[in-house]
């Protein structure tokens, strides 16, 4: 369970550490194929063979539980489903240009939340997404999967992690 989004971050770069520590882990780091200077990404992991981009998203609904081990979690809700399908959208689209212009880089668009109606819509929705002018070059299976066992209060966590790789966007 996490507090916020950047408690997710903070627990997944430690999780990559423990599993190899000569992986290099930073937080917001500017994307340097962008023009725009305020966009970053949430994480880059790196050794010398490659690099991984990772963008979250948590996505909780309002309320109060503990988890298994009596922890206790003070949530707040984060807003409209549509704008957050869209900040996830747009997260591929960035890691989708990472992977373009880095050929050894790949990414990882990583949602988590205890929202039901984003995992019924998403078994619904078409793949190919558009928005404001931008389109997805890849096609993705958006698979929810159990994250850990419900939260007492706040119910079941799912995740949904979509994988961008080089290979298999279209060339160009």
């Amino acid at each position: 369970m996490f507090h916020s989004e950047g408690d997710l971050q903070h627990a997944f770069g430690r999780a990559i550490w423990k599993l190899d520590p000569r992986i290099k882990v930073r937080m917001e780091v500017r994307h340097q194929g962008s023009d725009d200077a305020r966009e970053v990404l949430d994480m880059l992991c790196f050794t010398h063979a490659g690099s991984t981009a990772v963008e979250f998203k948590f996505h909780p609904t309002a309320g109060q539980g503990k988890d298994l081990r009596g922890e206790e979690f003070n949530l707040r809700g984060q807003g409209p489903d549509e704008l957050l399908r869209e900040g996830f959208a747009q997260d591929i689209f960035r890691l989708e240009r990472f992977c373009q212009e880095r050929p050894a880089g790949n990414g990882l668009a990583l949602l988590v939340s205890n929202a039901p109606a984003l995992w019924i819509e998403s078994a619904r929705a078409d793949q190919r997404d558009h928005h404001k002018g931008w389109t997805l070059q890849g096609n993705y299976e958006l698979r929810w999967d159990d994250y850990a066992p419900p939260v007492e209060g706040l119910g079941q966590f799912r995740y949904l992690a979509v994988e961008v790789e080089p290979n298999r966007l279209p060339a160009g």
